[in-house]
């Protein structure tokens, strides 16, 4: 019965890889849909709907989207009982934040366009661009920055093409100063990425590479978003980027 199975450990118990070689596999940045993780991650689903069905997760968590639960799985190294946890605590965060309503405060803080929804990048994946110049930390509340950002994401989610996994976020640093330097929102919204999409973000393009506002956190899912790498959208980016 699901009570017998070994949520404690995942063991990769019958297949071609052994559950070291998969964490290894795992810390190289390999994506879920990688070739040589199709067998761990068949048997690892199969346990893992097991055990959502058994804590009776059906009405909160969609057990038909094996997509989403591998992404989940990887980011937890196709460990059962850690994943478990992550989609508990995914499945209330749902519940309790979207849909983003446009309140009056939502608004407000999608006009100041910190974040913004740009068509796809080169290969077609969603891009989002996040703009630091136009951060106000001393004037802005936490929580609504956040939220909107999210907005901004989820409209980039809901176009992305069929058979698109990731989107790409730009993170636009020009005229970044002290006055709007805000960690804060930043580290609230990798978090947020890390704990709830997690193997969707391809890492950040930055057009001024610092690094200050990188969180000391170890997980595959955070670590996945910071990288220095280059991004050019479909169609090449707009006369100028406007101005807060």
């Amino acid at each position: 019965g699901p009570r017998d199975l070994e949520i404690s450990h995942y063991t990769a118990r019958g297949m071609a890889i052994s559950r070291g070689e998969i964490v290894k596999l795992l810390s190289s940045g390999v994506l879920f849909s990688d070739p040589r993780l199709v067998a761990p991650l068949d048997a690892a689903e199969k346990e893992l709907v097991a055990v959502l069905k058994a804590k009776d997760m059906g009405s909160a968590i969609n057990l038909q989207d094996s997509e989403m639960l591998r992404r989940f799985l990887v980011a937890r190294n196709i460990d059962i009982e850690p994943t478990v946890l992550m989609l508990e605590e995914h499945a209330a965060w749902r519940k309790e934040t979207l849909p983003i309503a446009l309140t009056d405060n939502i608004v407000a803080e999608l006009k100041k366009g910190k974040a913004y929804h740009h068509g796809f990048d080169a290969v077609g994946r969603p891009l989002l661009v996040i703009r630091s110049r136009c951060f106000d930390p001393k004037e802005r509340n936490l929580e609504d920055a956040i939220k909107a950002v999210f907005y901004q994401m989820e409209e980039a989610i809901s176009v992305m093409p069929r058979g698109q996994t990731q989107f790409t976020i730009f993170y636009d640093r020009y005229n970044v100063s002290s006055k709007n330097t805000d960690i804060a929102l930043m580290k609230g919204v990798i978090k947020t990425l890390g704990d709830n999409y997690p193997e969707m973000p391809r890492p950040f393009a930055e057009c001024r590479v610092t690094g200050s506002a990188t969180p000391a956190r170890d997980r595959r899912a955070t670590k996945r978003v910071w990288a220095d790498c280059t991004c050019t959208p479909r169609g090449g980016w707009p006369g100028g980027s406007g101005s807060c």
